[in-house]
């Protein structure tokens, strides 16, 4: 995990400090360019990141169909 404080990554994203802890917090939807660079600013994967985002979505259809 990254030490960079939310100022810190808004500047690297571009966006104000309180939309990047929106973004952290999950009470702001985020678009795929800004995904991207957060995943940049924390030397994470975002093809990874992706990933994870689209299995998460797989399973939930499945836990629904389920019920």
């Amino acid at each position: 995990m990254s030490s960079l404080t939310l100022r810190e990554v808004a500047s690297m994203i571009g966006a104000h400090f309180t939309s990047v802890g929106k973004m952290e917090q999950d009470r702001k939807k985020i678009e795929l360019v800004e995904f991207v660079k957060y995943c940049q600013a924390m030397n994470a994967d975002p093809h990874e990141g992706l990933e994870i985002i689209i299995q998460s979505i797989a399973e939930q259809k499945k836990i629904s169909k389920n019920n």
